[in-house]
C-alpha cells in the first residue's frame, strides 16, 4: 500500500507539473463573474448593496460539489450543464477562467472566483462559486505552503450569506487543500480553515476537495473539525482507492440532509450532488 501511494503521488506530480506549461485560452471569466475576482491572499470583499436578499430557513436547498479538473474531459460540458439543473450552489475547485468554463456558468447565479495561480498563458486557476443569494462578504485565504513547499498553492473561498428573519449568517467554505506535503504542512492547512471558521458561531459547510488520500489525514480533519461541532456527512462512494472529496457542516437540519455522489464521465472527480436546509431554531 505503501508504495502504491508512493506511485500515484509521482504520477500526480509529473501531472500538475505538467499543467504548467500545457497551452490554455487566455480568456477572462470576468463577464460571468458577477461577485468579482479574489487575486490575492487576504483579499475582502463587502457587498455592501446586498439588500433583501438572504438564505430561507426551513426550505430545501440543493447543491453541486466538484472537481472539475480544469474542464479537461470532453464531455464535462454536456455533464455539467445536466448535473447543476436546478442548483442552489455550485462549488467548483480546479476551475479555469476559459471561455469553456465561463460560457456555461448559470447568470441566474452569482458567481465568485478566488484565483489560487496563473498560467504561463494567463488562464487563472482556483476555486469557483455560484449561488443564487449573493453573499454580503467574502475573503479568499492561500494555503500557508505551497505543492512541494515551492510549486503551486491552494486556495480556499470563505463567503457569508444573510439568514433570513435571524441576526446569525451561513458560511460556506470552498476548499481545495494542499496535496503532495508531509503532515505537518496539511495540519497548517486545516489550521489555517479552522482559525477562520472559528470566529464563527453560526451555521456553516466547508466543502471541497480535501485531498485526503491517506488515513493519516482523514483522521486529523475529522478530529481537527469535531472541536468546533462541525461533522460530515457521509454517502456511498464509487471513487476507486481514493476517497478526496468531503461535505461537513454544523447548524443544518439533520432531517433535510441527503448527499450523493454521482457516477459521470466529466473529471477525475465524481460530483456530489448535497440536498440540506438551514435550522428552523437557529443558535439550539
Amino acid at each position: 500500500m505503501k508504495y502504491l501511494l508512493v506511485i500515484i503521488t509521482t504520477f500526480l506530480a509529473f501531472q500538475a507539473f505538467a499543467e504548467l506549461t500545457t497551452n490554455l485560452a487566455s480568456n477572462s471569466c470576468d463577464r460571468a463573474i458577477n461577485s468579482g475576482v479574489a487575486t490575492s491572499s487576504g483579499t475582502v470583499s463587502n457587498n455592501d448593496q446586498v439588500v433583501n436578499q438572504a438564505i430561507p430557513v426551513g426550505v430545501p436547498l440543493s447543491m453541486l460539489v466538484w472537481n472539475i479538473q480544469k474542464a479537461k474531459n470532453q464531455n464535462w460540458p454536456q455533464v455539467y450543464s445536466e448535473i447543476t439543473v436546478g442548483s442552489d450552489f455550485v462549488v467548483l475547485q480546479e476551475g479555469v477562467d476559459t471561455e469553456s468554463v465561463c460560457g456555461l456558468l448559470d447568470s441566474d447565479l452569482n458567481w465568485s472566483f478566488a484565483n489560487s495561480w496563473t498560467s504561463r498563458k494567463g488562464v487563472r486557476n482556483g476555486v469557483m462559486t455560484g449561488s443564487k443569494v449573493k453573499p454580503y462578504k467574502e475573503l479568499m485565504v492561500e494555503s500557508p505552503k505551497r505543492e512541494f513547499n515551492f510549486f503551486t498553492p491552494k486556495v480556499s473561498l470563505f463567503q457569508y450569506y444573510n439568514i433570513e428573519d435571524s441576526n446569525e449568517s451561513l458560511l460556506l467554505v470552498n476548499v481545495h487543500i494542499l496535496n503532495f506535503n508531509l503532515i505537518n504542512a496539511f495540519k497548517d492547512h486545516i489550521r489555517q480553515i479552522t482559525d477562520i471558521v472559528r470566529e464563527h458561531k453560526g451555521p456553516l459547510m466547508i466543502v471541497g476537495d480535501f485531498n485526503t488520500w491517506h488515513r493519516w489525514k482523514k483522521q486529523f480533519l475529522d478530529e481537527e473539525f469535531a472541536t468546533f461541532g462541525i461533522q460530515e456527512k457521509k454517502f456511498k462512494r464509487y471513487e476507486w482507492l481514493l476517497e478526496l472529496d468531503h461535505i461537513y457542516y454544523r447548524g443544518l437540519e439533520e432531517s433535510s440532509l441527503f448527499a450523493e455522489q454521482l457516477v459521470v464521465n466529466g473529471s477525475d472527480h465524481f460530483p456530489i450532488r448535497f440536498n440540506f436546509a438551514l435550522k428552523l431554531n437557529l443558535g439550539q
